[in-house]
């Protein structure tokens, strides 16, 4: 956790994509650290409006790949996903798809918007 509580990745202009690297980055490895995951779900939760797609689906990813149970944060990003769906590309998109399905987290909203766009 001492990364986390690092001063310099919380500035506001680069949290939104240094918690999904650090995320993504751990699951990617397979470090699973429910600490950590849960501190960084609380971090980013409010300020989701000001991520951009890239990021979303690599958080989402991250956390259903390692199985780690985050519902407020797949909320938060359903909600500001379906405001910026023109902004995924394909494979964002289908990244974020299959967290969904995987973590079982029910957004049948955002499936809608992913299927008209």
């Amino acid at each position: 956790n001492t990364l986390i509580e690092n001063p310099r990745i919380f500035k506001e202009h680069n949290i939104m994509q240094n918690m999904a690297i650090i995320a993504w980055s751990c699951a990617k490895t397979g470090h699973e650290s429910p600490e950590l995951f849960d501190l960084i779900s609380r971090k980013v939760v409010p300020k989701m409006p000001r991520f951009h797609a890239q990021n979303m689906s690599n958080i989402v990813w991250a956390y259903a790949k390692v199985n780690h149970p985050a519902p407020e944060l797949f909320k938060a990003v359903a909600r500001t996903a379906i405001e910026k769906i023109d902004t995924f590309s394909p494979q964002g998109m289908a990244n974020m798809v299959w967290a969904y399905a995987t973590a079982k987290q029910p957004a049948p909203e955002l499936f809608d918007a992913v299927a008209i766009k």
